[in-house]
């Protein structure tokens, strides 16, 4: 029955990821981080969902009206650069194998879609989606985890992550105390009633009370990691 759910849920997502590139990003991140494929038992898990929706998402993009070129900068120079040295450190190795390559590979598509991200996210009503998406993906696994610990009274450890580069529980861990910002940046800066609270309330990662609207004055100030110039008003 979950499999059936999943799978009707992401056919009926794949014309909008071709149609609305952005809509194709938000759900590539919403896989990539909350693996949702991962939490299926049957035919589901194998099918590799991610694969169809960043296909039909670059061809979207590409094809579509709102493609723009890719923001270069002083970040995404690095990031490339990082990419060139790991791939010179992986050919000159003395013994590349297999796996070394598998996971420069996956290190590539990482970078690529990056790369991709900053041509589709340009204006800050899409970077506070994509915050979101990515904040509820990983705090659900956060949410879940703490209620299991409650209710075995900590007996029960957890032993392996989602999936992904997140199988390892440490890596999950990581992942978990990295998204911690995201939160509380969420239930600070959110004003409609009820949501912001909500961010607040998970027993892992943060205290189950209400963050309160903060009161700022008119205009509001913006901060500083969205006054790039990349971030066009709408």
């Amino acid at each position: 029955m979950r499999d059936i759910i999943v799978s009707l849920l992401l056919l009926g997502l794949l014309p909008a990821c071709y149609r609305r590139p952005f809509v194709g990003l938000c759900v590539f991140t919403w896989l990539a981080f909350m693996r949702v494929q991962d939490l299926t038992w049957g035919f589901a898990r194998g099918i590799r969902w991610s694969y169809y929706v960043a296909i039909l998402m670059i061809a979207g993009f590409f094809m579509g009206k709102e493609r723009r070129g890719i923001m270069f900068d002083v970040r995404t120079i690095l990031m490339i650069v990082l990419l060139i040295l790991c791939g010179a450190s992986v050919y000159l190795s003395e013994n590349p194998d297999g796996y070394q390559i598998k996971r420069y590979l996956e290190f590539c598509k990482v970078i690529g879609i990056c790369l991709l991200t900053t041509a589709m996210v340009t204006n800050k009503e899409r970077l506070r989606v994509m915050v979101w998406v990515v904040a509820l993906s990983l705090g659900f696994f956060g949410f879940k985890s703490g209620v299991w610990g409650v209710l075995t009274l900590g007996r029960a450890p957890i032993l392996r992550g989602p999936g992904g580069m997140m199988a390892d529980n440490n890596d999950l861990a990581m992942a978990l105390a990295m998204v911690v910002p995201l939160l509380f940046h969420l239930g600070w800066t959110e004003r409609r009633a009820g949501v912001g609270a909500s961010t607040g309330a998970d027993p892992v990662r943060a205290l189950p009370f209400p963050l309160p609207a903060p009161k700022l004055p008119s205009p509001q100030p913006r901060p500083i990691w969205l006054s790039e110039t990349h971030l066009t008003p709408t």
